[in-house]
């Protein structure tokens, strides 16, 4: 929607030089200008629908005193097919350098079982059981009792 609004006020702002009329270059300005407004709000709206969306979905853990976790980590499990394609260097150097930008303990034990994975048996990474045991481990992550999660995996 923001791209609309500023494709038309460029339309206004391309069509001011070869108008003669003084009256009808303002018109065409103010409307420009209006686009660029109507371009701001509807940005402005959409990044406040995500961070309301995402602050929703903490609030509702705490209130079901369920400890929230992202989910990008299940989006990482459904890209892992490019890891068989690298040479066995790359790969290492690209899982060490994800470790050490990771906090969590739980994704390190993740990594360190994609990384034997991946070295001994490369065929499985695009397999749903492998993804289905990642989803295990992510579910059943460090003392081994399921966590309870509000929104399901997809």
């Amino acid at each position: 929607m923001p791209t609309a609004f500023i494709l038309l006020a460029a339309s206004h702002i391309s069509v001011v030089p070869f108008v003669q009329s003084p009256t009808f270059r303002r018109w065409r300005c103010l409307k420009a200008k209006q686009a660029l407004q109507k371009a701001t709000v509807a940005v402005a709206v959409g990044i406040g629908c995500i961070g309301i969306a995402n602050a929703s979905l903490r609030v509702m853990c705490y209130a079901a005193r369920i400890p929230y976790y992202s989910f990008a980590g299940q989006t990482f499990l459904g890209r892992l097919k490019f890891l068989a394609a690298l040479a066995p260097e790359k790969r290492n150097e690209l899982l060490d350098q994800v470790t050490r930008h990771i906090g969590s303990a739980d994704v390190r034990k993740m990594i360190a079982l994609v990384r034997e994975a991946v070295s001994t048996e490369p065929s499985k990474l695009g397999s749903a059981r492998f993804q289905a045991e990642g989803k295990s481990f992510a579910s059943h992550a460090a003392n081994g009792s399921a966590r309870r999660k509000i929104v399901p995996f997809t």
